[in-house]
């Protein structure tokens, strides 16, 4: 790349956009919530040093609040014992940790974070060029702009459109510091060759080139990753041409370039974490904390679990003997309804993947666009087509739903409904608004007369529209095969087997996909389970599985259905078609379903805000003000991987993902690498998505719900000219301003020897990244019942205690501090 930056080629600047894009996580709008891991494009680097470079660039947080953590201590949930494991975990990773004192004494510090004087790296690189003072401004324009052209109130590619219609901006006349049209005219018609003009003109230097573009895209994270996912799609060429609107904003509001501007502000990596970290303890204190809080989960978890613990005990949910066999998604949703359900009858749960391993997108019938049901890293391999069951003639009600929806996006279509439908839509809205319960039942008995509450019907074959769509015989064969094997579905099967994907109902929410299977890609994953579940009752299919040594008996029969996880509600399909000898089975099956659903929604009720009682359930799911209206994955902390036997009993306050796993079925530890490099992963993103719009909502998350304006259907802002944001609203975290989430780094157990773990993580470059870096814990029990196995980030393995290495229990009490945070206080043991 050569020094002057006016010489820079076109590919050079779309090369640097690109690896400045880098800091800011992938996207997939709001149609398609899938939850990321915020600092995805830090995963390389260690937790530590990631959290480091967060917060110098964007002035993000990565741990808890002081207040939160005391909260820890004053709850009990952690102690300094825990704090000193953690320590001594740092000093062995080379992290060079304080004293265990000087932490402890870091509570009662003055909150650095509050502290007004310090600036986040991109605002003091901008400084550092000239531009600081008009960042914000840069950032209002640039984002109304952007949203304008999503909006659809212009035609073109964005910079042609800018470079014609920017002149007329009154408001940016009369804030720019140089007439807009003569730099303008003076700026290149290609997007590549303006940004190397106007990095030159800003006397940013080769060298800082990257380090000034990555400046610019993190003061608007959700916009690039917003324009990022559409050069995926197709759009190529927006995100330069976004940049170099941004950069041609900044020379008209800024002027010129100040040689005599100071460039030595800009800190370098780690200034700024020092800066919020400053007082007792020193930087990396809160990430300690954040790490024995971590350690004292694991601890407990562990021991619950621990062989011991469970030898003599009777464990139900056993797969022996059982009436049926119910797969459920590995979502902590299904914890408790798995443990309510197994403990009303000769029921057998097992945890896998909500999509079912079927790589299929569904076509509403009606509609050209065909939605991944899979997980958004697996390519369809089928498209299917709904058509609507019951009475309600075909097409007619998705017809007006979708003509509905898409008036409602359009720029002018709203006004022209609100006209045309308002006599109607008033009053409706009103009683919804009044009375939601009793609206949602007016509504659903119309549906029952008329036919039009069935569920969809779903074919394996090809339809009219399109002859190519469907799956042909083998690729029925391979996915049933696939999937049956995975969930160790080979032998022994119950004369009913049940595949029970999941969805969340609830009314007026711009995030309900994030409330639906994550696996189905932010979708419902009823269909799944009922082409599945087809596909197996396929005598072709069956009789092709028996060849290849998965005998399936004449007399067991599969089933599909759907857990509703607002209210708890299981839907079971197709139950008509299920033999006269399975009436019973299924009729008592339908019947635990309802009653596990209600303990199950009876528990978890507790910690939803004015804790509803089963009665209300319908108000929950049909209220278009209920903010929070299925709390979703919040509280995850680990996923097991093994057999239900290891979890069985065990109330895990669904906090935890279950998958199912037999490592005697795996000799060559096949399914445990898929497992690993496919659920495992995912959950990590859940979990960090979780963690840092806990951690640090103001720049991880997505803001209040009721100040949501959205966007299309990429995502929402707070106001005219903001950032889209990115990330969980705050009620899917906290609610009453405390946090409800608890946001800890994701825990792995797998029920498998240490040495098949390691290998499976070793040759795993994206495994062997989070868990050398510190962004996972993973763990390994061996079927033997020797203990559990704790993995290093140096790769070694040491034998997990409840107390750690080097910690006896006697030590535990050797002497005593006092922790005080505001109005929290506890004596405790070191």
């Amino acid at each position: 790349m050569s020094a002057d930056l006016q010489t820079l080629h076109p590919d050079d600047v779309e090369t640097l956009v690109g690896l400045a894009r880098r800091v800011i996580p992938r996207t997939w709008g709001l149609d398609t919530f899938v939850a990321v891991n915020p600092l995805a494009g830090f995963e390389q680097l260690p937790f530590e040093a990631a959290a480091a470079r967060a917060a110098d660039l964007v002035g993000a947080r990565c741990h808890p609040t002081r207040e939160e953590i005391a909260e820890r201590i004053s709850s009990g949930q952690v102690t300094v014992a825990h704090l000193r494991r953690a320590v001594a975990d740092a000093a062995v990773e080379g992290l060079d940790p304080p004293p265990v004192d000087d932490i402890v004494s870091w509570l009662d510090a003055p909150d650095a974070d509050a502290d007004a004087g310090w600036r986040d790296g991109a605002a003091a690189i901008m400084c550092g060029h000239g531009v600081g003072r008009v960042a914000a401004a840069v950032d209002v324009f640039a984002a109304h702009w952007y949203g304008t052209y999503l909006g659809g109130g212009t035609g073109g590619a964005m910079w042609d459109r800018w470079l014609a219609l920017a002149p007329r901006d009154p408001d940016l006349r009369r804030r720019a510091a140089e007439p807009p049209d003569r730099l303008l005219d003076d700026l290149p018609t290609h997007p590549s060759e303006a940004v190397a003009v106007l990095l030159s003109r800003r006397r940013v230097a080769a060298g800082d080139a990257l380090h000034y573009l990555e400046a610019q895209v993190a003061r608007l994270p959700g916009w690039v990753a917003t324009f990022a996912l559409r050069a995926e799609r197709g759009h190529r060429g927006e995100l330069v041409e976004m940049v170099a609107v941004r950069l041609a904003l900044e020379a008209i509001l800024a002027g010129p370039a100040d040689p005599t501007d100071p460039s030595g502000s800009v800190p370098s990596a780690g200034e700024g974490a020092v800066a919020r970290e400053a007082g007792p303890g020193g930087p990396g204190s809160g990430l300690l904390w954040q790490r024995a809080a971590e350690i004292a989960y694991r601890d407990e978890l562990l021991a619950r679990l621990d062989r011991s613990d469970s030898v003599a005990r009777e464990v139900p949910g056993s797969r022996t003997g059982a009436d049926a066999q119910i797969a459920f998604c590995i979502d902590v949703r299904s914890e408790g309804m798995r443990r309510n359900l197994e403990a009303l009858g000769p029921w057998s749960t097992i945890g896998f993947a909500g999509f079912f391993g079927v790589p299929v997108a569904v076509r509403e019938e009606g509609s050209i666009r065909a939605v991944p049901h899979c997980p958004v890293l697996v390519d369809t391999r089928a498209t299917v087509e709904t058509s609507p069951g019951g009475a309600t003639p075909p097409g007619d009600r998705d017809m007006v739903a979708r003509g509905f929806a898409a008036a409602k996006s359009t720029a002018n279509g709203g006004y022209v409904l609100a006209d045309a439908s308002g006599w109607f839509l008033g009053p409706r809205s009103l009683i919804t608004s009044l009375a939601p319960t009793l609206s949602a039942r007016v509504v659903r008995g119309l549906r029952r007369l008329t036919g039009g509450d069935a569920p969809a019907a779903v074919s394996l074959d090809p339809t009219p529209s399109d002859p190519t769509a469907g799956f042909s015989v083998d690729d029925r064969v391979r996915v049933a095969h696939g999937a049956l094997t995975a969930m160790g579905l080979t032998r022994d099967l119950a004369p009913l087997v049940v595949f029970c994907g999941h969805r969340s109902d609830n009314r007026n929410n711009p995030y309900r996909s994030s409330l639906h299977c994550g696996a189905c890609g932010g979708n419902p994953g009823g269909v799944n389970a009922r082409l599945l579940a087809a596909m197996c009752n396929d005598p072709t299919v069956r009789a092709r599985l028996a060849a290849a040594g998965i005998g399936i008996d004449d007399r067991t029969w599969f089933l599909a259905a759907e857990h509703e996880t607002t209210d708890d509600d299981v839907t079971l399909f197709e139950t008509e078609a299920a033999p006269a000898h399975l009436r019973e089975t299924v009729e008592r099956l339908a019947a635990d379903l309802e009653r596990a659903g209600d303990a199950n929604r009876a528990q978890r009720w507790e910690r939803l805000p004015a804790s509803p009682t089963t009665g209300r359930s319908l108000r929950r799911r049909s209220d278009p003000a209920q903010v929070v209206p299925d709390w979703g994955l919040v509280r995850n902390a680990a996923i097991v991987v093994g057999p239900r036997a290891l979890t069985a009993g065990h109330d895990l306050d669904r906090r935890v993902f279950l998958h199912d796993y037999d490592a005697a079925s795996d000799p060559d530890g096949t399914v445990l690498e898929a497992i690993m490099t496919g659920p495992v992963v995912v959950a990590h993103w859940i979990s960090a998505q979780y963690y840092f719009s806990a951690v640090d909502p103001l720049r991880f998350g997505a803001g209040s719900k009721p100040f949501h304006n959205v966007v299309g259907r990429v995502g929402v802002t707070e106001g005219v000219g903001a950032d889209v944001r990115v990330g969980l609203p705050l009620e899917s975290v906290s609610f009453g301003g405390r946090l409800v989430h608890d946001p800890l780094r994701l825990l792995v157990v797998v029920d498998a020897s240490a040495a098949r773990v390691g290998d499976v993580v070793a040759r795993n470059p994206v495994l062997r990244q989070l868990a050398d870096g510190g962004w996972i814990d993973v763990v390994a029990r061996p079927s033997n019942g020797d203990g559990f196995a704790l993995r290093g980030r140096d790769a070694r393995w040491e034998r997990w205690t409840a107390h750690g290495p080097g910690i006896e229990a006697a030590d535990v009490t050797a002497r005593t501090v006092r922790v005080t945070h505001g109005t929290a206080s506890r004596e405790e043991g070191v």
